[in-house]
C-alpha cells in the first residue's frame, strides 16, 4: 500500500498522541506521594518522684525505715497546634498519697481529642507544684513555682525542663522530659507520645 507523505505524517502523529494519552492515564492511577500525609494523636502521661538522696541531705531526715507520703497537684501548660486542632491551656494533674522513695504511678494527664497532621511534639511547661510531704507528725508544705520577671525569686523554684532520648513502650513511641524543684526536690517526669491514627 502506497501512502502519500501527508497520510504517513498523519498516522505518525496519531500514534504519538495515543501513546501520550495511555501514559497520562497510567500516571493518574499511580499514588501521589506528595499528597500522602501522616495523621497522629498526642498523649501525655506523667509521674512524680523525689530526688530522695538530695532530700535527705537537705532536710537531715534519715529515710531508712521511714514511710514518707506525698500528696501534690501539678499545673502544666500545654500548647499543641495543627491544621485541624488548636489547644493551648493549663491542666491540673493530681498525684494523691504516694511514697516519697517509690514515686507515683504513671497516669494520663492529657490526650488529643482527634487526629491531626503531624506538627512536632506539644510544648509543655510545668508552672506549679503545690501540696504536702508528710513524715509522721512532720508536714512540709510544697509550693514550687516558676520564676517571673518583676517578682521575687520563688523559695522553691521550678527549674527548666531537661529532655531525654525517647523509647517505645506498650502504648507507643514517646519522648521524655524531667523537671525538678530546687527545695522540695520533686521531679515531674512526662512521657509525650506521638501515636499514629
Amino acid at each position: 500500500m502506497n501512502l502519500s507523505f501527508g497520510s504517513a505524517l498523519a498516522l505518525l502523529l496519531a500514534a504519538v498522541t495515543a501513546t501520550a494519552l495511555d501514559h497520562a492515564s497510567g500516571q493518574e492511577n499511580l499514588p501521589d506521594t506528595d499528597k500522602v500525609v501522616r495523621l497522629v494523636k498526642h498523649r501525655i502521661d506523667g509521674s512524680i518522684k523525689a530526688d530522695w538522696t538530695s532530700y535527705a541531705w537537705q532536710t537531715g531526715v534519715d529515710l531508712k525505715g521511714h514511710s514518707i507520703s506525698v500528696k501534690v497537684a501539678a499545673r502544666i501548660h500545654i500548647s499543641d497546634n495543627s491544621q485541624e486542632t488548636r489547644f493551648s491551656d493549663e491542666v491540673t494533674a493530681s498525684f494523691p498519697d504516694f511514697d516519697l522513695i517509690d514515686g507515683s504511678p504513671e497516669q494520663l494527664i492529657w490526650e488529643d481529642t482527634r487526629c491531626h497532621h503531624e506538627r512536632g511534639i506539644p510544648k509543655v511547661t510545668l508552672t506549679a507544684i503545690d501540696g504536702v510531704i508528710t513524715n509522721g507528725p512532720t508536714r512540709q508544705v510544697v509550693s514550687a513555682h516558676t520564676r517571673h520577671i518583676g517578682l521575687r525569686l520563688p523559695s522553691d523554684e521550678i527549674m527548666p525542663a531537661r529532655r531525654f532520648f525517647g523509647a517505645t513502650d506498650k502504648i507507643g513511641p514517646f519522648s521524655v522530659t524531667r523537671t525538678e524543684t530546687t527545695r522540695s526536690r520533686l521531679i515531674l517526669e512526662l512521657r509525650m507520645y506521638t501515636l499514629a491514627c
